[in-house]
């Protein structure tokens, strides 16, 4: 028997341990053990088939669609109880555990974490992708962009009016990603100067519109407003937004069992990471040591050298996998990317600058 396959093993006994004891769901209902009901897997199939459609017409967050979510999302719980797991198959039985942490996860979402009304990113993200709208926009696509630009615009208001207990922390990040860049590409169309946070991404569509569709114009300046009403009234209300970010102890030691699927709670989670940081450090200590006698790493002093460094790094990855004969890279594959780009700040690189500019 191998080492894999013994790992394998344990773990696999591991999540169906997890099946055992009595399960509660994030409002306290009770599952107890694992279930002896009379469905089938292939109604296991069904019904998560039926969830995922169900979950992406998640759409309306005012309170009275809420419960009505909360309300169904019981009845797709209810259903999943009734599943005869117990005479499954070792997978299928592996298979109702995955699914059951998928509907505990949004289960959690709707009871606990509650983004619609608690954080402000929630809706800040929702408003930023449609800036990145490439111009010009043939009829039909043109007629998309506008009604997309006023669902914006009807997002804005509803925000103000859904975010009754929003934390701190939340709304300290949401304000600021509205107006500030973080220097990080995260997959956005690539700008020399990366615009300032959601509001400076309206505005380069708004510029490219000038040049490109001017007939589009008005209808990308009312959505910005939009957006920045959303902003100031952010700003105007951050006094009384003083509630807590995170959802408390039992409610993540829930979660880390039930929908992260894990055999440990929040106690033992910082332990692990405590022993993490530990490790982290000492292997800093041991490089730093066997390069003792190397001059430390200085950051480029120009777009020019970072992107000769750029290609100088991609040139030794491919000759290191080649030489060394760990795989062959054809012709096709294309040069490495960065989603940092290079950026002069007047208070200097900040914390992903300065680790991508010297890696």
């Amino acid at each position: 028997m191998t080492t894999n396959f013994i790992r394998r093993s344990l773990w696999i006994a591991l999540l169906l341990s997890l099946l055992l004891p009595i399960h509660l769901r994030a409002d306290g209902a009770r599952l107890d053990g694992m279930p002896q009901g009379s469905g089938s897997y292939d109604d296991l199939v069904t019904l998560f088939e039926e969830f995922l459609g169900w979950r992406n017409t998640d759409t309306g967050y005012d309170a009275d669609t809420i419960l009505k979510r909360q309300a169904e999302m019981e009845k797709f719980q209810a259903q999943l109880a009734d599943m005869a797991v117990v005479e499954w198959h070792l997978a299928q039985q592996v298979d109702y555990l995955a699914v059951r942490s998928r509907f505990d996860r949004y289960d959690f979402r709707l009871r606990v974490s509650r983004p619609w009304s608690r954080d402000p990113g929630f809706y800040a993200d929702q408003m930023q992708r449609i800036t990145f709208t490439r111009l010009p926009l043939d009829h039909d696509e043109t007629a998309e962009l506008r009604r997309r630009l006023v669902s914006i615009v009807e997002l804005s208001e509803l925000a103000q009016q859904n975010l009754t207990e929003v934390a701190a922390d939340y709304a300290d990040l949401a304000i600021h990603n509205l107006r500030n860049a973080d220097g990080v590409g995260h997959g956005f169309p690539y700008r020399a100067t990366p615009p300032r946070g959601v509001i400076g991404w309206y505005d380069d569509l708004l510029a490219r519109a000038q040049q490109q569709q001017p007939e589009l114009i008005d209808d990308i300046a009312t959505t910005r407003q939009a957006v920045e009403s959303f902003y100031n009234w952010l700003v105007d209300g951050r006094p009384a937004m003083t509630a807590a970010a995170g959802v408390g102890k039992e409610h993540f030691d829930w979660y880390l069992k039930h929908v992260k699927l894990m055999p440990y709670d929040t106690n033992q989670v910082v332990t692990l990471g405590l022993r993490e940081l530990d490790r982290l450090w000492s292997t800093h200590a041991l490089e730093q040591h066997r390069n003792r006698d190397l001059p430390p790493i200085e950051l480029p002093t120009s777009a020019d050298e970072y992107d000769e460094r750029i290609g100088a790094t991609d040139k030794k990855i491919r000759d290191f996998l080649v030489n060394e004969e760990i795989i062959s890279i054809p012709d096709y594959i294309g040069e490495l990317d960065t989603n940092v780009p290079w950026i002069v700040r007047p208070g200097g690189p900040n914390f992903w600058e300065q680790v991508q500019f010297r890696n």
